[in-house]
């Protein structure tokens, strides 16, 4: 069963070069307008609000998603993989990979989710997508 969300949720998203170094302060500007105005919220306003909080030096940016109604976790790892997939696909940030992941509740005494290092991430996504797709939704 999934856990529902019942908080606000910051989700760190951990992007840096493949090669390793920091993205430039123009991958930073672009990631942080990609963010900012993503389509997909769009899709989701109805459920969940979502902030832009920061994108700091390091190609760390924090989200907080607020539910507006209870939601499963998985709804909110939906959205953050649907940003993850268009930063994927931006010729701007073609050397470009997450990672790291962290869903932290914004309420005191909430363990936080880590999901560390690029391959554990990619394996998060394929997890969400088989979730969507058994879900026959388009989304979990």
């Amino acid at each position: 069963m999934p856990v529902e969300i019942k908080h606000a949720v910051d989700v760190v998203i951990s992007v840096r070069k493949r090669d390793g170094n920091p993205l430039s302060l123009q991958e930073m500007a672009w990631l942080s307008d990609y963010v900012d105005g993503i389509e997909v919220r769009e899709k989701i306003e109805e459920e969940l609000v979502v902030d832009l909080l920061q994108v700091n030096a390091t190609g760390e940016f924090y989200i907080r998603v607020i539910p507006k109604k209870f939601v499963t976790y998985y709804r909110v790892a939906d959205f953050v993989e649907k940003i993850i997939e268009g930063l994927y696909k931006n010729e701007a940030l073609s050397g470009a990979r997450v990672e790291k992941l962290i869903y932290r509740p914004a309420v005191a005494g909430k363990p936080s989710t880590v999901i560390g290092g690029p391959e554990d991430v990619e394996e998060e996504l394929k997890r969400i997508k088989k979730k969507r797709m058994k879900n026959g939704k388009g989304y979990v």
